[in-house]
């Protein structure tokens, strides 16, 4: 029975190495499997990276564009806004001239008007001087 017992305690043995082996085995090929899922999202996760530093790139040239595009429109208003004070004190100077004409002409009209009543008047007694005679 003693040989009996120790040939079961000896199978017993034999069936734990083997247990652990198995379980050794098992758990190296999960753990080879788990490092492989991580190394895959690893991968996965770079390649997104990369997709979202190319769109940033992307963004910043559009940003950079519409920058440099602001500035002209700036300067183009700028231009607008100065080219419109120029006209404008143009159009000033051109109505002070208008009105200064205007007022001549008014002035000359006046002259006119009074010189042509002493014309008028000089004929008037040029005539009756000559109905005198």
């Amino acid at each position: 029975t003693e040989q009996k017992l120790n040939k079961l305690r000896s199978q017993l043995d034999d069936a734990r190495r083997e247990n652990d082996m198995l379980k050794k085995q098992v758990f190296h090929t999960d753990g080879i499997s788990r490092v492989t899922d991580l190394h895959n999202q690893i991968l996965q996760r770079e390649q997104e990276i990369d997709r979202l530093r190319e769109a940033k790139r992307g963004l910043e040239n559009v940003q950079r564009n519409q920058a440099k595009k602001m500035e002209v429109v700036r300067q183009i208003d700028s231009e607008m806004d100065r080219i419109k004070s120029a006209h404008n004190e143009e159009l000033r100077a051109i109505k002070d001239r208008l009105r200064a004409l205007k007022e001549g002409k008014e002035q000359d009209e006046r002259t006119v008007k009074r010189l042509q009543t002493q014309i008028n008047q000089t004929e008037d007694k040029i005539n009756l001087a000559k109905g005198l005679k």
